[in-house]
């Protein structure tokens, strides 16, 4: 799963990335994703030298995910609540800032004239276009929006647009979406393998989801 840092010990990420609630979660800020510290069969060596790069964490979903996706009443939304802040092995690190409550119900008209920034890790696509390769390498691109509903923000989502870079996919959900520096939700559904359909993250400058965040906030 991916996550945003958005306290020095909280990571937005999707409910359906921690649900369970999901257990054993380590978490990393490296630009280049390290391998899985419980991958089996590794050496104790090979073990602590991977969690070198983590930090461990308690999953916590959103009260209200259900498990299915709902355009209307969705709350594909998590945190991780980190043992030990972030700074602790990223020092230059920081929180990303949250938008204000309400921020993406403008003028859908002036915001489809934005670029929005969407990061994950992405993949390749295999022979066929039926398998995918996952990218350890963290990345990042632009998009245009194609609308907001009142749970998601979804975005038209194509690698050949001459004005903009591409979109997410498979493989990043909970990665962060931004305008104007402020984080407005986590990746929730892509609607093709190939990453070239639409995109939806889940709104958090919502007020429902801005009261379940700051539970955990400080």
């Amino acid at each position: 799963m991916l996550g945003t840092l958005i306290s020095p010990t909280v990571v937005l990420t999707a409910g359906h990335c921690t649900e369970g609630p999901a257990t054993d979660v380590f978490v990393s800020f490296d630009d280049d994703l390290v391998g899985d510290p419980l991958q089996p069969g590794i050496t104790a060596a090979e073990r602590a030298a991977r969690e070198g790069h983590y930090i461990t964490g308690t999953a916590h979903p959103d009260p209200g995910w259900t498990g299915k996706l709902s355009i209307s009443k969705q709350h594909d939304q998590g945190v991780v609540v980190l043992s030990a802040p972030a700074t602790t092995k990223w020092p230059t690190i920081a929180p990303a800032p949250l938008p204000p409550i309400g921020y993406l119900d403008g003028n859908q008209g002036e915001l489809k004239n934005q670029t929005f920034t969407l990061v994950g890790y992405g993949v390749d696509i295999g022979p066929g276009n039926k398998t995918q390769i996952i990218v350890p390498e963290r990345r990042s691109t632009t998009s245009y929006l194609k609308n907001v509903q009142s749970e998601v923000v979804v975005f038209q989502i194509n690698d050949n647009d001459s004005k903009a870079g591409g979109g997410s996919c498979f493989g990043d959900s909970g990665g962060a979406v931004f305008l104007n520096g402020f984080l407005l939700g986590d990746a929730s559904y892509v609607n093709s393998f190939a990453c070239n359909a639409t995109g939806s993250y889940q709104r958090i400058d919502t007020a429902y989801s801005r009261a379940f965040l700051d539970t955990w906030l400080p």
